[in-house]
């Protein structure tokens, strides 16, 4: 995570000055919009070999769960409960009123296209194989309380997202990440999980880039309604999923 973003950056201060003479500090190339997707995407995208290189996790094959298959109405479901959760937790992060975040993506203007490709899908992936198919792995296999596990390997997710706000999201979302993947063994489910959740995150930012109105339709009495019912609905399929995985 440190090695990566350091060639990246040196790669492009050497681009910008011997190839397109533009002699430009290193401190500007790192303000580059160009630098963070290309930082964000190698980074991402060298973790996750490392860790398959290196065989600290084993990705399944699509449906494998264990040694059953995974029926793909577990995938679905998992990812229902990703999506149906995204409001509440958006709802109540809002309320506490830290604003970190949305102000930094508002200065930040709309995301390009290979930002939200590494967003998307190649951090889902990384993340995943780390902090569920590494850290929780071998600590569900060291602590006979699987509540540690899952805990500390959302602790560590969510302190890797810097703004407040997204540390306290991160962390609730980790929890129901750690809980499906304790419960599945099958870090595939917990990437798509993901992945629906950073996409709903992206075209959230889209639609709120620059303006207030994330912050307006959070106020609005009609989505608190709406999320109360997706926080209901998770509950009942929180207590499905458990009795089918």
């Amino acid at each position: 995570m440190i090695l990566v973003p350091a060639i990246v950056y040196v790669a492009g201060w050497i681009f910008e000055n011997y190839v397109l003479n533009n002699n430009m500090p290193i401190e500007d190339v790192m303000q580059l919009g160009s630098m963070d997707s290309a930082t964000l995407i190698l980074s991402n995208l060298f973790i996750a070999a490392l860790f398959i290189k290196r065989k600290y996790v084993k990705l399944p094959s699509f449906g494998q769960h264990g040694s059953d298959n995974s029926p793909a109405s577990v995938y679905l479901m998992a990812m229902l409960m990703m999506l149906v959760s995204i409001l509440p937790l958006n709802l109540f992060v809002s309320a506490l009123n830290l604003n970190d975040y949305s102000e930094a993506v508002a200065a930040d203007g709309q995301l390009s296209f290979a930002s939200i490709i590494g967003i998307s899908i190649l951090a889902p992936l990384a993340e995943e194989i780390v902090f569920r198919g590494g850290i929780e792995k071998k600590l569900l296999q060291w602590k006979t309380n699987p509540w540690i596990g899952i805990l500390i390997s959302a602790f560590m997710f969510s302190i890797l997202h810097f703004y407040p706000s997204l540390i306290i999201g991160t962390f609730i979302s980790g929890i129901l990440l750690g809980w499906v993947y304790y419960k599945t063994r099958n870090v595939m489910v917990c990437f798509g999980m993901h992945l629906v959740n950073n996409s709903a995150s992206c075209v959230i930012d889209y639609i709120s880039s620059g303006s207030s109105f994330y912050a307006d339709i959070m106020n609005q009495t009609r989505f608190i309604i709406i999320a109360i019912f997706c926080l209901l609905i998770l509950v009942a399929l929180i207590n499905r999923f458990r009795r089918i995985s």
